[in-house]
Formats: structure tokens, sequence, C-alpha cells
């Protein structure tokens, strides 16, 4: 996983390199060989999301603990590609199945339309001080708007229709270039 993770990480600073500066801490994590994929690195670790994309419409889930509308995301398990853990997340969250949206292909291989590294406060339930994700965030299509929410992590959902303005750093960015690819 952590090649293929190298691969996606040098691919989106080849499309976007003004962003590597943003991402200084996860390429030396990578360089440094630290196990970004454990959740108890909590210097930094990999999460991957999705931005789930449906007639001009953005799906997004109240999250429990952060206490805010984002897109479907979470840490990486067994899985052998970032984007499948993202679209595993996106399906156990909400039960929605995607298919990665094809904007986002370079040179056949589907790569996030953005990497974000944001902190998340300590949880003091999970015994886990503040950390750093470094989330990559992957756009994915789907033709169902049926829910069926994991209500231990999700409140609720909506869903937005793309043509509003967002508050939320990483989500603003991440549709902007939506927005951008899909002139």
């Amino acid at each position: 996983m952590i090649s293929h993770t190298k691969d996606l990480f040098n691919l989106y600073v080849h499309m976007y390199p003004h962003e590597r500066v943003n991402l200084g801490l996860l390429e030396g994590q990578m360089q440094e060989q630290e196990n970004i994929f454990s959740r108890k690195n909590f210097r930094g670790h990999v999460t991957a999301s999705g931005l789930v994309v449906l007639n001009n419409s953005v799906l997004l889930i109240f999250h429990n603990f952060l206490k805010k509308f984002l897109q479907p995301g979470g840490h990486i398990e067994d899985d052998k590609t970032l984007i499948a853990s993202a679209a595993r997340e996106v399906y156990e969250e909400t039960g929605v199945n995607t298919s990665p949206h094809l904007l986002t292909f370079c040179d056949g291989i589907s790569i996030p339309i953005f990497i974000n590294s944001h902190h998340i406060p300590r949880n003091d339930n999970k015994g886990e001080p503040e950390h750093l994700h470094h989330d990559f965030i992957f756009l994915f299509t789907t033709e169902k708007d049926t829910i069926s929410l994991d209500t231990e992590e999700v409140a609720s959902y909506k869903w937005v229709g793309l043509d509003n303005e967002f508050e939320e750093g990483a989500l603003k960015i991440a549709i902007d270039k939506f927005r951008r690819l899909s002139k």
C-alpha cells in the first residue's frame, strides 16, 4: 500500500505542484518510512474519503464526533488501494455504492481531487490525543440517492447543490476543483 500511496501522491503533486508545500509532513513521513496507515501514528496517518456527486449535488454526512457536515470517509483498513478505502467508507457510513468519477483519472489511475492534512481533536473515549489526518479525497458518482446511515458514526446526511457556497476548507477546495474540472 505504501508504494501505491507514494505513486498517488506523486501524480497528485505533479498535477497540483503548488499544493506540495502544504503536504510536507506527509511527504516527510513517507520518506522516513513511517507507518502512515496506523491509527496509532499520532504524528499523522492516512485516511480516505469520498466526495459523492449525484445530479449536481454532493453527499455530506454529519459526523458525530467532529460535529460538522463533511464528506464520508475514514481510516484505512485491509483495503488494497486508497480509492477502495474511500469507497468502502462511503458505503459503510451511507450505504451508497459509488463509481470513480472520470474527471480525476491520470494515466489510467483515479487520483484524489484533494489531499488535505488536518487536525483531529483529542478523543478521550478512544484514548487518542490530538493528531493529524492526511485525507485523500476521491471523487465518486452514484446513481442512488437512498441512504442507510451508520448511526454510530453519522447522525444525519444531506445532498447539497454544487452551486452552493461551502465554508469548510477541504470540502470547499475539493468542490471548487470539481467545478473547474467540469467546465
